[in-house]
């Protein structure tokens, strides 16, 4: 394990409270010492902790799973889904907690500790996923101030990472045939050596960081689409190490010398309370580890969420819903709705080049008429502060945009929400997908003909401006609408904000 929790406050674990007892079932050592403690708040908790995640040891998709209520799938049934369990296991495995469970299966040994104290090294298959003790990386071969790459497979040379334990050299190299930047950790690891002389000292290391720590190989900062592919990933890795501590350092490995451009730094303070570093603050030094995590990265094969093919008409992945509840609680998030008697629509508008609705003055105008909707224009800019942006989606129970990385706010968006692709650009499945995985309503544009392109001849709709039918446009707002206001956890949730205002009155 990374590290190990304290049981002493109310908040000592910083997760959502409906995310304790399974965390407690996932690990018995922090729940013993609990029911020790007097002064344990989750007492209450500790004395039944049957339901799990599901890739714990004894668990998997059934009743008492994470997941088992909230994966849910069309009744049509193929060949090659001939029944609805299946149907439900297969979305399960590809993009739920079955893909941790997956993979946890495969960690193995690449270097075995002889004597406690010794170095050690364990990978799931394809180098995905690693985690080590007491190990070095030399970066001597570094030299950052003169790198323009920021994918380099030459920082780690041979003798520039290793530690003192038995090493597995061939099952090393067996493990992998995947080397891409962002596919495998195996360009940072093949030069891996046992040193019977190294030790965890000021004379074999220039730092040691004695805090765990993550290093993390990242996807582009500037767009969130790709950055929180980021973010899942290590949330995902996290629950394969079965620790979520703010106290780690975090590592950005970016071999690019003016570093990593990140528009979304705020989100860091989800997995860590220290100043995030990067290659830049150990180039030239032996660094020594303590504990490292080596997560998850955003393009992997078959790959949270980016290269991630999904079981046709299934939706509600536990794993992501837990993510978005996990990032609301951490970034401290407020939820002001819903309304007693609107719904509120979030229109996300674009200043870009391209990509524009022309007439959206129009559709703005028919939004705003509409008196059960209260209409919000966000321009979620460069000078927007982040988090202020993420507080805007979360309190939206009808999203909409057009096809960009801004539809990535539905991680933030209430579980009873809907997300509006006002027009897919002839990519329809890329944030269908993601509404699917996080298990919101989603619609989107369907009639091509009732679009004007400003630019007729432009081969990627992508690439040009457009004006939306009116109508159209209305028509499929009020199914969005009808969708939320029908959601039982909509109902539940103004019902409860009904009886407290009378409460207040």
């Amino acid at each position: 394990m990374l590290f190990e929790f304290g049981c002493t406050g109310d908040n000592s674990f910083n997760l959502p409270e409906e995310h304790v007892k399974y965390f407690l079932h996932r690990r018995p050592d922090i729940a013993n010492a609990c029911r020790s403690d007097s002064k344990c708040p989750y007492h209450g908790i500790v004395s039944n902790l049957s339901e799990c995640w599901g890739y714990e040891q004894g668990c998997g998709f059934v009743k008492r799973s994470y997941s088992w209520n909230r994966v849910k799938c069309s009744k049509a049934l193929t060949h090659w889904y001939p029944t609805m369990k299946k149907k439900r296991m297969r979305f399960w495995n590809e993009a739920d907690f079955g893909y941790i469970r997956t993979r946890k299966k495969t960690m193995k040994y690449i270097c075995t500790p002889s004597i406690e104290g010794d170095s050690s090294l364990k990978c799931t298959n394809f180098i995905e996923y690693c985690y080590a003790r007491n190990i070095f990386f030399d970066f001597k071969s570094l030299n950052i101030k003169n790198s323009d790459d920021r994918y380099r497979s030459d920082v780690i040379k041979d003798g520039e990472v290793g530690g003192k334990c038995h090493l597995h050299n061939e099952l090393l190299h067996a493990l992998t045939n995947r080397s891409g930047f962002l596919q495998s950790w195996y360009e940072e690891l093949r030069h891996f050596t046992s040193l019977d002389s190294f030790e965890m000292d000021k004379a074999h290391c220039d730092i040691i960081f004695d805090k765990p720590s993550i290093v993390v190989k990242l996807d582009a900062g500037v767009s969130m689409y790709h950055h929180f592919c980021d973010f899942i990933n290590l949330y995902a890795s996290q629950h394969l190490n079965g620790s979520f501590d703010q106290d780690v350092n975090v590592i950005i490995w970016d071999t690019y010398r003016y570093g990593y451009n990140d528009l979304f730094r705020e989100t860091w303070q989800v997995f860590t309370r220290n100043r995030i570093m990067s290659l830049q603050d150990i180039d030239g030094k032996k660094v020594c580890f303590r504990e490292l995590m080596l997560p998850f990265l955003a393009r992997m094969f078959f790959g949270l969420y980016f290269n991630m093919p999904l079981t046709p008409t299934c939706s509600g992945s536990g794993l992501a819903h837990a993510f978005s509840r996990h990032l609301v609680h951490r970034l401290r998030l407020k939820q002001h709705g819903p309304l007693l008697d609107k719904i509120r629509v979030t229109f996300l508008a674009r200043k870009t080049h391209s990509r524009r609705i022309l007439n959206s003055d129009k559709i703005l105008a028919r939004l705003r008429a509409v008196k059960e909707f209260e209409v919000t224009v966000a321009e979620f800019e460069y000078g927007v502060p982040v988090l202020q942006q993420y507080q805007t989606s979360h309190n939206s129970d009808i999203f909409m945009g057009v096809h960009g990385s801004g539809l990535t706010h539905m991680f933030f968006l209430p579980d009873w929400a809907a997300v509006f692709e006002t027009f897919h650009c002839e990519d329809p499945e890329c944030y269908r997908d993601m509404a699917h995985i996080r298990g919101v309503g989603f619609f989107s544009w369907s009639r091509d003909d009732l679009v004007v392109y400003e630019n007729k001849t432009a081969k990627n709709k992508k690439f040009t401006n457009f004006r939306l039918d009116v109508d159209e446009f209305m028509r499929i707002t009020m199914k969005a609408a009808s969708y939320v206001r029908s959601h039982p956890l909509f109902i539940e949730a103004r019902k409860r904000r009904s009886v407290n205002q009378k409460r207040e009155l």
